[in-house]
């Protein structure tokens, strides 16, 4: 498993939109973890601590959920239309001795020697699974 980050979350006992949006006025981002044949959960996380971890290239992360500690990935983060603040985090619940089967983004960086002497990168695989 990769480099595993840990945050605090609490559960969130207010659902709806209205909600939501006190919730990020106040530097939080509403969430949910959910899977491994467990009830999902909606939580309430820092925006700054989830936002540091997101930074430092975390996917894996322990969760403090009021005493309990669950181990999850990030499955999705929803951002605003203009990618500043995050809107929402889903978290899946995960067993570290299992293997588990995720799609990695692909990103290329830099410059292709090829493409500097006038050809063309041709970059057909996005994802890797």
């Amino acid at each position: 498993m990769s480099v595993m980050g840990k945050i605090a979350a609490k559960r969130r006992e207010e659902h709806g939109t209205r909600a939501c949006m006190k919730l990020r006025e106040h530097a939080q981002v509403p969430g949910n973890i959910y899977g491994h044949k467990q009830e999902t959960v909606p939580v309430k996380i820092a925006a700054a601590e989830l936002l540091s971890q997101l930074n430092q290239g975390h996917r894996v992360l322990e969760v403090d959920l009021e005493g309990t500690r669950e181990t999850t990935i990030i499955k999705e983060v929803q951002w605003d239309t203009f990618g500043k603040h995050l809107m929402h985090v889903d978290l899946m619940r995960v067993d570290p001795e299992e293997k588990l089967e995720v799609e990695v983004r692909v990103e290329l960086k830099g410059t292709a020697p090829g493409a500097l002497g006038g050809g063309i990168l041709d970059h057909e695989m996005r994802t890797l699974l």
